[in-house]
């Protein structure tokens, strides 16, 4: 299961008969959850904009009779985030298009064309449409990947990267820290109460994302067992708390000792588009040798909205 660099060739991706399984997760349920590759909006600049603005704790504000009034108004204070590109190339010489029936064993050395009809047809009858679709599934990965854990970079050139924020770097206002012990509900009652009572956080749509060992946790904290002789566990997906109803998502790539809070009415992607091409596409390029030459490009970055209506538990026990 190795990664080809370069072009794909006769004797470095070998046909096989058989059905074929897929053994890198495909799921990205963070960018799936906030409009995924056809959602979210559209910017005109790599570098895009929201715009957040408070107002006074209330009191008693009254006025003496006769009094002059209190001129008083607020400013908002504006947020930026960057889109980022990513793109694959996809090269496959003309042979290896045209060889579907060509079987090779596992060391691309004996070369059995006889056994075909024998072992019924190779899984893979178009190799462009095949790695096509491989590429874009890494790429949803990667996205949702960066969506989690990108650490933020605005290019000064033309050379230089750009990469998004994603939203546990954003987070600076609610965390929690458990110096590496497990995932308690005393640490999540600590950070919905300060998300309420401190940071006014509507949580309309507060989502939790974490990996597999605390979903176990919350599963065993907010658990019980089922009434019922020849059938038990647990597998809780909604948690009902004094602040409303919160969901829980598994998630690959969160970190193991992280545990997101997520305000997801107000994150989505947002799309960099090419002019008369789109926020995602796929194209040829230029054919040069024996071999045709496609890409996959995409330029796309968060939005968070307010960074305090999201929280994180960090520092968990991992086992």
């Amino acid at each position: 299961m190795a990664t080809v660099t370069g072009q794909l060739q006769t004797y470095n991706v070998g046909n096989y008969v058989g059905p074929l399984f897929h053994l890198q997760a495909t799921e990205t349920p963070l960018l799936s959850s906030i409009g995924g590759m056809n959602g979210g909006r559209q910017t005109s600049s790599p570098e895009f904009t929201w715009v957040t603005q408070g107002n006074r704790s209330p009191g008693q504000n009254v006025a003496a009779e006769g009094a002059d009034a209190t001129f008083e108004g607020q400013d908002r204070e504006p947020h930026e985030n960057i889109t980022q590109i990513h793109q694959e190339g996809i090269e496959i010489s003309y042979t290896k298009l045209a060889a579907i029936g060509q079987l090779a064993d596992d060391a691309f050395t004996d070369i059995d064309t006889s056994a075909a009809h024998i072992l019924g047809n190779q899984a893979v009858q178009d190799e462009m449409a095949h790695q096509t679709r491989l590429r874009i599934e890494a790429i949803g990965r990667d996205i949702n990947y960066s969506f989690h854990n990108g650490e933020y970079n605005r290019a000064t050139s033309d050379s230089d990267e750009r990469k998004t924020r994603g939203i546990l770097n954003a987070i600076t206002t609610n965390t929690v820290d458990m110096t590496s012990d497990p995932l308690s509900k005393d640490a999540i009652d600590e950070l919905l109460r300060d998300m309420y009572d401190d940071e006014d956080a509507p949580m309309r749509m507060l989502t939790i994302f974490c990996r597999a060992f605390n979903k176990q946790r919350i599963s065993n904290i907010y658990g019980y067992a089922p009434q019922h002789r020849n059938l038990g566990g647990l597998n809780i997906e909604t948690i009902e708390t004094d602040f409303g109803l919160l969901g829980v998502v598994l998630d690959r790539d969160i970190p193991k000792d992280t545990v997101g809070f997520y305000e997801l009415s107000v994150m989505a992607p947002v799309f960099l588009p090419t002019p008369g091409k789109g926020a995602m596409f796929t194209e040829p390029l230029a054919q040069t040798g024996s071999a045709l030459k496609s890409q996959i490009y995409t330029d796309v970055g968060l939005e968070y909205g307010p960074e305090q209506w999201h929280g994180k538990i960090v520092n968990t026990a991992t086992s």
